[in-house]
């Protein structure tokens, strides 16, 4: 009589841990020892290869781990959760995730030829990186130290915390961040229930609240009115801003289109709409 077959599907969630387990070149006692130091807990290679084998499906806290444990990127981390019906589509992304978007938004630079400022954010509107135009905008060089305030802030707080200097440099607050609010109230619609979005609100909320320009108070609860309907191409301008150097004003549409690996990613470009402007982000490019 055949004996029955342990063999486990590779395209199965199971056997894609296998799979990132073998890759590491780990056995199933070697998992199970890291497994236990990772956890603080006695480790049990019987029930790692039950997961694989797809007779036991993890927890999302024991799944977590051992996609850390096993090195796996954050796109295979998204399948594989996916797989196990973990969704992933409300959850910030974590500090590793975030690395690799920065990894592959640099990356994206090194092909990028059109001259314009671009940035990389999340959907919580935390910006992440950015290419050597942006720090020009607000009177800065791409490798200034004081930059690193703005690593991790909001597009709140450039639109709104009068801390960090850049509301001050928009022409047309009234028209240009009414919509921008108006969006971002849109892209929130699926996450209003999670801690990460309602805290969020408030900030907004405040930061709004305490601007020395008394007629913007009232744009996001006007923004909570806005009749949303598809924003997929997230594009909205013109944005007028006041030259650091000289005088005038740089006019952009700015365009903000998922990553297409981690559409938790958005990256933003500020397109220019005339020509002094353009002239202007092509002599940056150059320097």
């Amino acid at each position: 009589m055949p004996r029955k077959s342990n063999a486990v599907d590779p395209l199965s969630p199971g056997g894609r841990l296998q799979g990132l387990r073998k890759r590491l070149g780990l056995s199933l006692n070697e998992a199970a020892a890291l497994y236990s130091v990772t956890r603080n807990l006695g480790g049990d290679a019987g029930h790692l290869s039950r997961i694989e084998q797809g007779k036991v499906i993890p927890s999302r806290e024991t799944l977590d781990v051992l996609l850390l444990m096993y090195e796996a990127t954050p796109f295979e981390q998204w399948e594989i959760r996916m797989m196990y019906e973990y969704d992933e589509s409300t959850r910030l992304p974590n500090e590793y995730e975030i690395q690799w978007a920065v990894e592959k938004f640099r990356k994206g630079l090194v092909k990028e030829t059109m001259s314009m400022p671009i940035y990389l954010m999340d959907y919580g509107q935390r910006i992440l990186d950015w290419n050597r135009i942006v720090p020009r905008l607000i009177g800065l060089r791409p490798n200034d130290p004081h930059l690193e305030i703005f690593r991790g802030s909001t597009t709140f707080d450039l639109a709104f915390n009068p801390i960090l200097g850049v509301t001050f440099l928009i022409d047309n607050p009234e028209e240009f961040l009414s919509q921008f609010l108006q969006m971002v109230w849109c892209e929130f619609q699926p996450y209003i229930n999670q801690d990460w979005c309602k805290d969020l609100d408030c900030k907004v909320k405040d930061l709004i609240s305490n601007h020395p320009n008394k007629k913007l108070h009232t744009l996001w609860d006007a923004a909570k009115k806005y009749l949303c309907t598809d924003v997929g191409v997230r594009e909205i301008g013109p944005i007028r801003l006041a030259k650091k150097e000289g005088d005038g004003y740089l006019q952009f549409i700015t365009s903000a289109p998922d990553m297409v690996l981690d559409r938790r990613f958005r990256i933003a470009r500020y397109i220019p709409v005339d020509a002094e402007t353009l002239l202007q982000c092509q002599i940056w490019a150059r320097e």
